[in-house]
């Protein structure tokens, strides 16, 4: 029944809600009819409230196309560690630049779960540009800050995707 036009006052609802349940149902049905005006769905990523990120999050992971995801690297800087997590979640099986490209940003977060999910994340993924991106973070200066067995993770990571490329290192 309803149009376009009703997108935006249906997506402040996720603010609204109260019940898991009512959300759930807003948020398929917002990724259902969402696909076409990603703008309008995508507003709830610059929310103040955690809860309306993660399910904005949430609703453009289920849309699942490169534009869409596109609007995921905003809730990258959201303080909550949970729509942080949200997003390692929406793309940890996408295996495109732009994916790896998060992935990146998020290897130094300063939470511990957040890194590891991305080490996860990309060697899953393997390929050059996981070893690039996990090359990149052993070579940041703040590598040295985080936990002495996620160091131990990243070199594991780092020998498993660089192969021959990583022995001269290690």
């Amino acid at each position: 029944v309803f149009g376009w036009e009703a997108l935006g006052p249906i997506t402040d609802l996720l603010g609204d809600l109260q019940h898991r349940a009512h959300r759930e149902f807003l948020c398929d049905f917002l990724s259902n009819r969402g696909k076409d005006n990603l703008a309008i769905i995508a507003k709830g990523v610059h929310d103040k409230r955690w809860f309306v990120v993660r399910n904005s999050v949430g609703i453009l992971a289920r849309i699942n196309d490169d534009k869409a995801i596109g609007y995921l690297a905003p809730a990258l800087k959201h303080e909550d560690k949970r729509v942080r997590l949200e997003v390692l979640n929406a793309i940890k099986e996408r295996t495109d630049a732009r994916t790896l490209d998060i992935l990146r940003k998020v290897l130094l977060d300063k939470e511990s779960d957040i890194r590891r999910t991305a080490l996860q994340a990309l060697l899953h993924h393997r390929g050059k540009g996981s070893f690039d991106a996990v090359s990149a973070m052993i070579s940041d200066p703040t590598f040295q800050t985080i936990d002495h067995d996620e160091q131990i993770e990243a070199l594991r990571a780092y020998a498993v995707l660089g192969g021959e490329r990583a022995v001269s290192f290690l």
